[in-house]
């Protein structure tokens, strides 16, 4: 009996001790904090700022106007040189459309006479035609007939008496028959033969010439259109370039929390400068430190375990960054700073999709806690508790 309590005493110091030591040596930080990026919302104007009063502290939501930056003085002279310029494309439009109008109406008219004009002459040639057929009948008449050369122009039935070569009366009027034949056929194809005369006539070619003046007047006014056009969208640009410059309204580009007012209120701000910091809470994660012995055995990709101080919850988390030592440089857009003795030791980031999920813990930044890289022996009884 006394060597089973003996036995049973050293069982219980065994495990004792095998609990302590293992509570002690598992991989552990106690500096763990919740942490965030920072949104910067900075002027994209120069001007006067107008921002309601909000606490710090005070939540914000995507898209939501925080401040409005006026100014009275902005430069709209390319605006208005712009705009000049359009009105002098668009007065030279209207005159090019007059042109092509006034171009068109003398083409009609013209066209109107040339049409005249075919109708007369295909008469007068025909009347000639006619005339000169007649006299060639006449002086052909009671003579006896021969085989000759019969002019172009006469009818087939037509007799051709024998003549004698020395009548220049029949010989001119058959080279007149002749020649009006050939003035209608070369007439009928459009062109004009005769002394005095081009194969155009002078209202035709003056026809040629207004047309294409008014294909050339087209092609100004589809240039000036397209100017007119390419105008206008600088113009828009403009007004939406000198509208920006007189007012520009600022919204939080995330959901968060108004983490630092830099300016204030009616205060003149310079472009680019820095107005309101918000804490963007969907990028919460959990920043801590360690010793290097527990430091050489962590990985990225890594679980680990996130408990805050003061609760017996225990978080999933994921080793995200691994910095070393002296990792300042990097908590520059992060809302808690390091402490220099968490400089002291090596940078560790933990994401813990709990912290964004949970709405009891988003913007939980600055809360404190604990993270546990390995298994402990109490892990089933704080499971049990929980």
């Amino acid at each position: 009996m006394r060597f089973g309590r003996l036995l049973m005493g050293a069982l219980l110091i065994l495990v004792a001790s095998w609990i302590v030591v293992g509570e002690q040596i598992s991989g552990v930080s106690s500096n763990a904090v919740v942490n965030a990026r920072l949104s910067t919302v900075r002027t994209p104007i120069s001007g006067t700022l107008e921002m309601p009063w909000r606490p710090l502290g005070a939540r914000v939501t995507q898209g939501e106007v925080l401040v409005t930056v006026t100014d009275a003085l902005v430069d709209t002279v390319h605006l208005h040189d712009l705009e000049l310029e359009r009105s002098l494309a668009v007065a030279g439009s209207e005159r090019y459309r007059r042109l092509i109008e006034d171009t068109a109406r003398e083409i009609a008219v013209m066209q109107e006479r040339i049409n005249i004009y075919k109708t007369q002459r295909a008469a007068e040639i025909e009347a000639k035609l006619g005339r000169a057929k007649e006299r060639v009948a006449l002086l052909m008449a009671d003579r006896p007939s021969v085989v000759v050369l019969r002019p172009e122009g006469l009818d087939e039935h037509a007799k051709v008496s024998g003549i004698d070569a020395d009548s220049i009366a029949l010989s001119f009027a058959l080279q007149e028959v002749e020649t009006l034949a050939i003035s209608r056929e070369a007439f009928r194809q459009g062109v004009n033969l005769g002394d005095g005369y081009d194969d155009t006539s002078a209202t035709g070619q003056k026809l040629m010439e207004q047309s294409a003046e008014r294909a050339r007047l087209a092609a100004e006014l589809a240039l000036s259109d397209d100017r007119i056009t390419a105008l206008d969208v600088r113009i828009a640009a403009e007004r939406r370039r000198d509208n920006l410059l007189a007012g520009n309204a600022m919204s939080a580009p995330t959901n968060g929390i108004l983490w630092e007012v830099l300016a204030g209120d009616r205060e003149v701000v310079q472009r680019g400068q820095e107005i309101l910091k918000i804490m963007n809470c969907d990028s919460a994660l959990v920043t801590l430190s360690v010793p290097d012995v527990v430091y050489d055995r962590l990985r990225v990709g890594q679980t680990a375990k996130f408990r805050l101080n003061q609760t017996n919850t225990i978080y999933d988390g994921t080793i995200t960054r691994i910095a070393g030592s002296g990792a300042k440089t990097i908590y520059g857009n992060l809302a808690v700073a390091p402490s220099a003795k968490h400089l002291e030791r090596f940078d560790v980031a933990l994401l813990v999709p709990a912290l964004r999920e949970n709405t009891d813990l988003r913007c939980a930044v600055g809360q404190t806690g604990r993270v546990f890289f390995e298994h402990r022996p109490l892990d089933w009884l704080r499971k049990l508790m929980n």
